[in-house]
């Protein structure tokens, strides 16, 4: 079986929806890293410097 990063490189929507759903939070852009989010978009995302205690507060950051 394929990878899960080798299905993104692929741009294979199909075996990318075969993986976990864990795996594409952990690995897909949006679950990733902020430097390459900023330097796909331009936009600078500071890292969090207090836990985030629910999915409301989280909301609000």
């Amino acid at each position: 079986m394929e990878s899960f990063t080798d299905a993104l490189k692929q741009g294979n929507l199909e075996k990318i929806r075969a993986f976990p759903k864990s795996d594409l939070h952990n690995h897909f852009i949006l679950g990733g890293s902020r430097q390459y989010l900023h330097k796909m978009t331009g936009i600078k995302i500071e890292p969090v410097k207090t836990p985030i205690l629910s999915m409301d507060e989280m909301r609000q950051n």
